[in-house]
């Protein structure tokens, strides 16, 4: 009997892309049932969160303008 997994939506905020690209190609490689979304800002994250729902919220804490 397979098991079927539920998806796990996960919002990502960092103000290093780069990071945020490698974190997101290993944690959907490694899980199949992510499903990540990123933003490099506080301000664009708390756009995606006026659009879509997630089960987690990663955040970088220091950032400019807005703190995570």
């Amino acid at each position: 009997m397979s098991e079927e997994r539920k998806e796990i939506k996960v919002l990502h905020v960092d103000d290093e892309p780069d990071f945020l690209a490698l974190t997101k190609a290993f944690l959907e490689r490694e899980y199949a049932e992510f499903s990540i979304d990123t933003a490099t800002s506080a301000e664009e994250a708390v756009e995606l969160l006026k659009s879509a729902k997630y089960d987690v919220l990663v955040s970088d804490y220091q950032m400019p303008k807005m703190d995570g």
